[in-house]
């Protein structure tokens, strides 16, 4: 349970840092070549006779590891690169995506365009024709997200996980899910979840997120992440006399940061009985950028209820939103808690 001498330590976790310090991930034993060289710009030779290529159906076994079929080079577009075929200059090919990556986050780059670059390498993964050539490509993707730590540690592939926004993370998600599950690593693998679960979480409160697909990621990649139980824990404590409204708060924040779909409506179960708590819990936001993000996804979890309660809760969290705008003396931020307000008012209709 979190302690009322907490809740600001809590707070503090929000962050790469955070992450990182919670699980500091050992350093692999050997290096996980992504088929690039890391010492001179990238030639599509090179990446295919790294990768070892070879004619679908070949067999698996190779003497410098498993053959990656050719046809796992094809675009979405069915334009062919690499795999003995010339390289296009389309750019919406895995080759293509490939050295852009590498450059990206070999070279000087923000981590914005890394974003990009990683969500640009990942939508090949979901665009294979076949599941042999889907398997693949995740392979490779997994090879490149190793070969990245290696060369510049683990801080340039978080923060390009956190920097993803909404667009990428409807296309990027659940490959990345995908990715980080065959890491080799145990730590690394619950290092970049814990990541990739506080930014989809944050992303879900935006009404353009593809709420399904980005929901599904968040389940899957908390799996790697341990923290379901703690997140229950924690919903489980926030009736408990020994906490005061602004621990509540941090309790409330911390679950939709770090919980899933399936924990958001427990939380919701337990303040369904408990709505007298609900006003004095999102008074103590803070921050009106964080509370949005709160109350978005605490309405959405709401909505998506079926308890006996959550007409009497909509109701109360809809009254705390217009007042907690009230509080705001820019205009500007007062104007999303009541549109707020009024959606959950109209959906009570």
């Amino acid at each position: 349970m979190i302690e009322t001498t907490q809740p600001r330590q809590v707070d503090a976790d929000n962050s790469i840092q955070g992450v990182q310090n919670r699980v500091a991930p050992s350093k692999p034993e050997s290096r996980v070549s992504s088929g690039i060289s890391t010492q001179q710009s990238s030639a599509p030779v090179t990446v295919v006779a790294d990768l070892h290529v070879g004619v679908k159906g070949t067999p698996a076994a190779h003497a410098k590891g498993p053959l990656v079929p050719a046809s796992a080079f094809v675009g979405p577009d069915g334009v062919t690169s690499g795999g003995g075929a010339p390289a296009t200059k389309r750019p919406s090919t895995l080759l293509e995506a490939l050295e852009d990556f590498d450059r990206s986050f070999k070279g000087p780059g923000d981590a914005k365009d890394r974003a990009a670059k990683l969500t640009n390498l990942l939508y090949f993964a979901t665009h294979r024709k076949t599941e042999v050539d889907k398997v693949a490509t995740g392979q490779i993707v997994r090879n490149v997200m190793s070969s990245i730590v290696q060369h510049g540690g683990t801080v340039p592939l978080l923060e390009a996980i956190e920097a993803l926004d909404v667009g990428q993370a409807n296309v990027a998600a659940l490959p990345l899910v995908q990715a980080i599950g065959i890491l080799p690593g145990e730590d690394e693998r619950k290092l970049y979840a814990g990541a990739l679960v506080i930014t989809l979480n944050r992303l879900l409160a935006d009404p353009s997120s593809d709420q399904a697909t980005v929901g599904r990621a968040v389940s899957q990649a908390a799996g790697y992440t341990g923290q379901e139980t703690v997140v229950n824990r924690e919903i489980a404590s926030l009736s408990s006399e020994k906490l005061d409204a602004y621990s509540r708060a941090t309790v409330l924040k911390y679950v939709v940061r770090e919980g899933t779909p399936r924990t958001m409506q427990s939380l919701v179960n337990k303040l369904q009985h408990h709505r007298e708590l609900v006003p004095g819990i999102i008074a103590q936001l803070d921050d009106p950028k964080e509370a949005l993000i709160v109350l978005r996804r605490l309405a959405t979890a709401v909505d998506q209820n079926h308890g006996p309660h959550r007409v009497e809760l909509a109701k109360a969290i809809r009254v705390s939103c217009i007042k907690y705008a009230a509080t705001l003396v820019d205009p500007s931020l007062q104007g999303p808690f009541k549109r707020l307000g009024e959606k959950l008012e109209s959906d009570l209709k």
